[in-house]
């Protein structure tokens, strides 16, 4: 959401809406949501497939459309509409530093780790490392991953869970339960070793990274 501020309280009809600035040249609009009768104006933009910014902004100072509204004070004067000139202070992007991201990361390996020197057991981990900073989303069953080519159903052993140590680093960690079947041809001989495209993330109905 993205509010807009106003020196007295404004009330709002139709649909009016902001255009934003991606990266490339590439529009998105939000619209407006909430908050007549308020000097604070709320526009939704819902993110769409394929947009990306490393600091959103509107395209320029006539950013606002009333779209066939209006957004007038209580004695119906037309308000000023005229946006800060993006980057300027009182813009978008100098208030805010929104990101918008909507490219996957790409899993570049795994690496099988044994703590206690203990062979197989429940509390080894697998870092997962990705192309990108990453960060855990409600992921926290066997749902949200598997073993790709696995031998078992039950590959990660009862209780195993997806962690995130260091969060917004490359890693995401799959932490061992009971029982696990990991002794794989073609996976693994040892600790410390890697197992290119052995492990898979997928959205037990959510995204998980």
């Amino acid at each position: 959401d993205i509010v807009v501020y106003y020196s007295e309280n404004v009330f709002v009809t139709g649909s009016p809406y902001l255009i934003l600035q991606l990266d490339g040249a590439v529009t998105e609009n939000a619209f407006y949501l909430s908050g007549s009768g308020t000097n604070q104006l709320v526009f939704r933009y819902p993110v769409q497939s394929g947009d990306n910014s490393s600091d959103l902004d509107y395209v320029n100072s006539n950013s606002l459309s009333l779209n066939g509204g209006t957004i007038r004070d209580a004695a119906s004067n037309n308000a000023i509409n005229t946006l800060p000139n993006p980057g300027s202070s009182g813009s978008l992007s100098a208030n805010n530093n929104i990101v918008v991201d909507t490219i996957q990361p790409t899993m570049l390996s795994a690496t099988f780790h044994d703590p206690d020197n203990n062979d197989i057991d429940k509390d080894d981990y697998i870092s997962v490392e990705f192309d990108e900073p990453v960060r855990l989303n409600n992921c926290n069953d066997s749902s949200d991953f598997i073993l790709l080519n696995a031998a078992y159903g039950d590959t990660f052993g009862n209780g195993s869970y997806l962690a995130d140590t260091t969060p917004d680093d490359n890693y995401i960690e799959i932490v061992l339960g009971d029982s696990p079947h990991l002794i794989l041809p073609g996976i693994w001989s040892g600790p410390g070793e890697k197992m290119p495209s052995g492990i898979g993330i997928k959205s037990g109905g959510t995204t998980c990274v």
